[in-house]
């Protein structure tokens, strides 16, 4: 499923910066909710047939998410100390800029909110939560909806799109106790979490952001229909592979797929974005059976996590110079990744699996 994957990221990429047009690649905050159902897939896929212990899956995931992320980090930073000031030229400033904001603000910060803000930085850990976050008086403090706020604590975040790796860090933490269990258990799980959204929109007027998509609780059902997809794939494992009239459902839910993703528009978002996830979870295991061979597939899949990451960096680069960004930065962020991953990736996806080898072999 890398050519989905890659079309994603590219898409988020585009809605980060100038989409294409109002018809094209504007699937926004969906793409990133399709992600999470693909992880559940992927994390149920290897916690059953790779990894037999849960400390060779955590040292697997450390290894996949983090060195990439501090890697990008560090350039970001750089940006931002580069460039120095907000502002470009009058009129024109960058679209989020962390460096001014710490410049700006740090001084009137808690030493404990300094800390935190730093650590969370660093670690990527707690970046979903950061959005449900404003600066008060010097401190952190709850806020149900950071468009309202004059100091939204995300603005502290020198890669926000990180946030979603973020969320996605705490599923992978509890999946090993999950993904396993009863059909019956996750399927209450599943609706237990559809009635808190239900709740916290219809009773509460939670349905904004970031309440309608970086809320993990209420996301929880997307990574539990990746778990159910994978579950389906196990079962029917050979039908998938050798089957022709499967194969070619899954060459029709590949094509499918492939066009909704570019012709999305974000228009009459909630039924179209819901219609949108439950075809991708349906389409899931007819596709990766079958394109899991395929060396062009693995290709475009293995740069979606650096264009994800990449795209905030170089957009800040992109835009001192051009005003319609989204032209340049699509295919400089591909370029980069691809360089990023032949000279960076390959090498931490070559030691993470002589390590895990190593323990599993132990």
């Amino acid at each position: 499923m890398g050519t989905i994957r890659f079309l994603l990221a590219i898409a988020i990429l585009c809605f980060h910066t100038t989409p294409l047009s109002k018809n094209y690649l504007s699937i926004g905050e969906v793409a990133l909710e399709t992600f999470f159902i693909m992880s559940g897939f992927y994390m149920a896929l290897v916690l059953e047939e790779k990894y037999t212990r849960k400390r060779d899956f955590y040292l697997a995931r450390f290894l996949r998410i983090y060195p990439t992320y501090l890697i990008i980090l560090a350039l970001t930073v750089i940006a931002c100390v580069a460039h120095g000031s907000g502002e470009i030229a009058p009129g024109r400033t960058w679209p989020i800029a962390a460096y001014d904001t710490w410049r700006s603000q740090w001084t009137s910060l808690s030493a404990t909110t300094l800390g935190t803000l730093f650590l969370t930085n660093l670690l990527l850990v707690g970046q979903d939560v950061v959005m449900f976050l404003s600066i008060d008086s010097g401190g952190l403090a709850w806020t149900s909806n950071f468009a309202a706020e004059p100091l939204p604590a995300w603005k502290f975040l020198f890669n926000p799109p990180a946030w979603s790796i973020s969320l996605e860090l705490v599923f992978y933490l509890i999946a090993p106790f999950i993904v396993r269990r009863h059909t019956g258990f996750l399927v209450s799980l599943m609706i237990g979490a559809l009635l808190l959204k239900r709740a916290l929109a219809t009773g509460f007027g939670l349905a904004h952001d970031p309440w309608s998509y970086r809320f993990l609780p209420s996301e929880f059902p997307l990574f539990i229909l990746g778990i159910f997809g994978y579950r389906f794939y196990a079962t029917n494992r050979d039908r998938l592979s050798t089957s022709r009239f499967l194969r070619g459902c899954g060459a029709a839910l590949l094509c499918g797929w492939v066009a909704w993703i570019v012709l999305y528009n974000e228009t009459n978002h909630t039924y179209r974005g819901t219609a949108f996830l439950l075809y991708s979870a349906l389409s899931i295991p007819f596709v990766f059976s079958l394109v899991k061979r395929s060396r062009v597939d693995q290709f475009l899949g293995d740069l979606s996590y650096p264009i994800y990451l990449s795209h905030y960096p170089i957009m800040l680069v992109v835009i001192q110079w051009w005003d319609n960004a989204g032209m340049y930065v699509v295919p400089l962020t591909v370029a980069f990744s691809v360089v990023f991953q032949s000279l960076v990736a390959r090498k931490i996806e070559g030691y993470r699996h002589r390590v895990t080898n190593a323990g599993r072999a132990s």
